[in-house]
């Protein structure tokens, strides 16, 4: 292990308090996709079976690996029958969102986690979870869909640190949960969510358009719930050569040196603001039955924006202002703005 993360390690472990009781009696069912994730998938289990908090169970679904991820599993399942569990895709590989959602439509747990094959969570990762979870029980009940995230800190592919912060790294705000906000920049990781039964429930299957399953998940949370963060990271997350997105960082420098660079960075927030007008109205299709009248304007507000490529050019840029649908960064808000100034609707009608 590099030893910028034993630090970070000994930093997180130095933190914390000592395991509950109240904790320790709430069995935790952590959820984790695969597919050919025998690089790293050894080290991923090992950093959960050294987790603080033991009472837990690991249910994993393998969506079509090729190469050895099945066999390292079985060989963790013979150690730990008590603990692992593995669900066979059947060899169809329908995609890691996909995936997350088979996971959820199955789960009947009261406390849920999402966990990705190749990153290494810190020992502490569940309990200082947990402790959270609990804190917004006690101020909304348990009845009410809740969630909770955390920091990451940024390694590459041999867990040397990058960034102590991926909050910081990526010029995140983990205040911005609302729903205007998470609509056009999530700022929740789906490996470090905690979610409790009622959001289980309500979120139960993710739709196939959306992005990715940790952005539908918290707006579900943010539109009928309430979620709350740790500060402290809980994940290395691991950036290589084919993780599911990663940690991208906004380099001005390079925009302006590169033209091609910058042309690809304007193409592809034009077609990811095609993609989340297409995941908005999903949302809408999805949830505009099980709202209260409470709730009818913030669902309003997500069937709008699915239809704002229909507008022209100042109620487009009205309607952003006026909601606030603004990102963390003011280059991106201004990428934002920018690419309403055209219409995405091919890029629409080419997603659906």
């Amino acid at each position: 292990m590099a030893p910028e993360v034993k630090r970070i390690i000994s930093q997180v472990c130095g933190m914390r308090g000592v395991v509950s009781s109240k904790n320790e009696d709430r069995l935790v069912e952590i959820l984790m996709a695969v597919y050919n994730g025998e690089k790293y998938i050894g080290e991923q289990i090992d950093s959960i079976l050294s987790q603080t908090y033991q009472n837990w169970f690991l249910v994993i679904r393998d969506d079509g690996s090729t190469d050895e991820t099945v066999d390292i599993i079985g060989h963790y399942i013979r150690q730990h029958p008590q603990k692992i569990k593995l669900i066979s895709g059947n060899g169809n590989h329908i995609g890691s969102s996909m995936s997350f959602s088979r996971l959820l439509e199955h789960s009947e747990a009261v406390c849920i986690m999402l966990c990705d094959q190749d990153d290494v969570w810190l020992p502490d990762k569940i309990n200082l979870s947990l402790q959270k979870l609990r804190e917004l029980e006690e101020k909304y009940g348990n009845q009410r869909p809740l969630s909770v995230f955390t920091d990451l800190v940024v390694v590459d592919s041999g867990l040397n640190v990058i960034h102590d912060s991926f909050w910081d790294y990526q010029r995140i705000n983990p205040d911005r949960t609302a729903a205007n906000q998470l609509i056009v920049e999530n700022v929740v990781t789906g490996c470090t969510m905690m979610m409790n039964a009622a959001l289980r429930r309500i979120v139960r299957a993710i739709h196939p358009n959306a992005i990715m399953h940790d952005q539908w998940i918290a707006l579900v949370c943010s539109v009928f719930g309430a979620m709350d963060y740790v500060k402290t990271p809980t994940v290395l997350y691991r950036q290589h050569g084919v993780n599911q997105l990663g940690a991208r960082r906004w380099n001005i420098i390079r925009m302006l040196k590169e033209p091609d660079y910058f042309h690809a960075g304007i193409r592809r927030m034009r077609d990811l603001l095609a993609e989340k007008q297409v995941q908005a109205a999903a949302f809408y299709e999805t949830y505009k039955d099980s709202v209260t009248e409470e709730k009818k304007a913030v669902l309003d507000f997500i069937r709008d924006y699915s239809q704002l490529s229909k507008k022209n050019f100042f109620q487009r840029i009205s309607f952003l202002a006026r909601n606030k649908c603004f990102c963390n960064h003011i280059l991106k808000t201004c990428g934002v703005f920018s690419q309403y100034l055209i219409n995405v609707n091919d890029c629409i009608r080419t997603l659906k």
